[in-house]
């Protein structure tokens, strides 16, 4: 299989993030075809110098030995979980079964991430973490230090391309368990490359292979062949004998098939895709408008996205928007696209936001996700339904690819709308333009924020983008304690939700399947690898020990975004930076909030209230205001209050 003939270059814009991680060499390190040479040879040797005694691994009990075996979830993601695809763009794809791997019964509700979620997946999440596991625990493991070290362990190395350099990538490792080491990417890795997870001999006082990782490693294919020698260039091993686990595979494909869906959006005519005729009513200081617009599902019926992506079905999706009661016929203004939070709406969350249109003179622009609200996939439910059926639950069971997918298509309802406000229309049926089509910005608050990346990478059309308590590595959700949907866990996963191994390996099999929909992966396209169009201005609200979308989330986010901490750091990310101020003709940054205005003095900020709270509205349209205005542009922190 090969990789290169489909590799995506993309193009940079003028956008300059902070500098990206790259390997860093011991002084031991050599050039490449030096160790190639050396690794050919081992190689051709049989690595340890010819066949010998049959391998028999030391005493589990008294030495850490890997647990890894083909067919086992001991190690995950790994190449024999993978078969042979010629028509996916890696050449393979996961091949996971409950025939399979038995083991995978234990999940439960989640039992399908083992199995059909993962059938079009073409290679390891670029945001998952990587494990192994090992008979006895660890003393101790490796911190990271703010950049690769190749003395650490334990970590993850990204192939080189043609003549390029391999890169040991940021990881942070943990031990969740007994025994179970984690290495988690600290930022997205790249689409569509190979890489290799690795744990070295010194990882702890005594360590054995598996007798299926040694046979591997004494007579590594062409694939580990091509990660040792990566290793020894980087100085992280001097030969394979110092490995006791290796796995090497590729990242899957991320953008493709959204990206020939963005194309086939490109290509549908303005007039096809503008609303009916709005209804209008004025509601104290604000117009609100409703109007129906026909927009394509590019999903089968099973609520999956399949090729040959185009769309499936098509369906009138209500489309609001506010303006300011005193707004002049021909008044063009600034006009915001709006995503809203899990289990509101257009209507339920876009009319709060809508409420600083006639201070701040915008117009506000919203369509209700997936299942929500007056969408028309909605079943009229409840909250708590609406927010089941979104994230894929289903007669007791999830689907992390159709909650992948509900993510994608209200991405795709928002990208069809916003050819139709790029046109600079009327929204409220008077004639006369409404939209200034040169001031489009992009709004988006909890959900809205986690689904923000992808949007703004596939839409030319946004200026400026402000994320309120956003996320990306939407598996944290399941392993972090902080998050409230975390200890949901006891109630899909029965008598098992605290079982930590168990809890991560459906957050690693989720993450793999849901990459193609988690912001994380879409988030190094909105600045520093520009897809189209020109860079925004973006700034990203978090809140401090957010109990909904964890922290964790948040600075997955933030890091692969590349972008800093702007004001007093109030929670540290080893692997983000923080600036004091940030004023210029272009910007982005993130503010961190701890405590927000209350009835009686200062109160914890919450992820619910903080996008309307005057503690965080004040920072948002400031820096609103001054991207609409014309540049310099602003990132202030929030007002830092007292405590009681």
């Amino acid at each position: 299989m090969t990789l290169d003939a489909h590799r995506f270059v993309p193009q940079r814009t003028a956008w300059t993030p902070r500098p990206a991680f790259t390997g860093h060499q011991r002084q031991n390190a050599r050039p490449l075809g030096v160790a190639a040479s050396a690794l050919l040879s081992a190689w051709l040797m049989g690595c340890d110098g010819g066949d010998g005694p049959p391998y028999v691994p030391p005493d589990p009990q008294t030495c850490a030995v890997d647990r890894y075996e083909p067919g086992t979830l001991h190690a995950f993601p790994t190449r024999d979980q993978l078969v042979e695809d010629p028509l996916s763009a890696t050449g393979v794809r996961f091949a996971l079964s409950l025939e399979a791997y038995p083991e995978a019964a234990n999940f439960r509700a989640f039992r399908s991430v083992a199995s059909s979620d993962l059938e079009d997946v073409d290679g390891a999440s670029v945001n998952a973490s990587m494990h192994t596991e090992w008979s006895l625990p660890f003393a101790g493991v490796q911190t990271y230090g703010g950049a690769p070290n190749p003395s650490a362990p334990v970590g993850i190395v990204v192939l080189p391309v043609d003549d390029g350099e391999p890169v040991l990538w940021p990881v942070d490792v943990e031990q969740p368990a007994d025994g179970l080491l984690r290495a988690l990417p600290l930022t997205p890795l790249p689409e569509r490359r190979w890489v290799a997870h690795f744990v070295r001999m010194d990882a702890a006082p005594c360590m054995g292979r598996s007798a299926s990782m040694h046979a591997r490693l004494r007579r590594p294919d062409t694939h580990d062949a091509a990660a040792i020698a990566a290793l020894m260039q980087l100085g992280v091993v001097d030969s394979a004998s110092e490995l006791a686990a290796l796995h090497t595979l590729p990242t899957q494909t991320v953008r493709d098939d959204a990206e020939a869906i963005a194309a086939d959006i490109r290509g549908l005519s303005v007039s096809e895709l503008t609303p009916d005729t709005p209804t209008c009513t004025t509601e104290g200081a604000l117009r609100h408008c409703v109007a129906s617009a026909s927009l394509w599902d590019y999903r089968d019926a099973d609520g999956v996205v399949r090729p040959p992506h185009v769309g499936t079905a098509r369906w009138d999706v209500p489309v609001h928007t506010w303006l300011p009661a005193d707004h002049t016929p021909g008044e063009r203004l600034p006009t915001v696209m709006f995503g809203h939070g899990i289990g509101g709406g257009a209507v339920a969350h876009g009319e709060r936001l809508a409420a600083f249109a006639p201070e701040h003179r915008f117009v506000l622009v919203a369509t209700s996700a997936l299942g929500h609200e007056d969408h028309p996939t909605s079943t009229g439910g409840d909250e708590i339904a609406a927010v089941l059926s979104f994230l894929g639950f289903e007669d007791g069971a999830v689907s992390a690819r159709r909650v992948r997918d509900n993510f994608r298509q209200s991405n795709f309802d928002r990208l069809q709308v916003m050819r139709w406000l790029a046109s600079g229309p009327d929204v409220d049926g008077d004639g006369e333009p409404d939209v200034d089509a040169t001031q489009l910005t992009y709004i988006g608050v909890s959900l809205g924020g986690i689904m923000g990346p992808q949007l703004l990478a596939q839409s030319d059309a946004f200026q400026t983008a402000l994320l309120v308590v956003p996320g990306g590595r939407l598996s944290d959700v399941v392993t972090n304690g902080e998050s409230i949907i975390q200890s949901a866990l006891g109630i899909f996963l029965p008598g098992q939700g605290r079982d930590p191994r168990l809890g991560l390996l459906v957050a690693e099999l989720f993450q793999t399947a849901m990459d193609r929909g988690d912001g994380a992966s879409w988030a190094p396209y909105v600045l520093g690898e520009r897809l189209r169009g020109d860079v925004p201005n973006l700034l990203l609200g978090m809140v401090v020990r957010d109990n909904v979308v964890p922290n964790s989330s948040q600075f997955a986010l933030i890091r692969a975004l590349d972008i800093p901490v702007v004001g007093d750091l109030l929670r540290a990310d080893p692997a983000i930076s923080s600036v004091s101020d940030m004023s210029g003709a272009l910007v982005a940054g993130a503010v961190q909030v701890e405590w927000m205005q209350g009835g009686s003095g200062a109160v914890p900020a919450t992820h619910a209230d903080i996008a309307d709270n005057p503690t965080g509205a004040d920072t948002w349209f400031g820096f609103l205001d001054d991207a609409w205005d014309g540049p310099p542009v602003t990132i202030v922190e929030p007002e830092r209050l007292t405590p009681p």
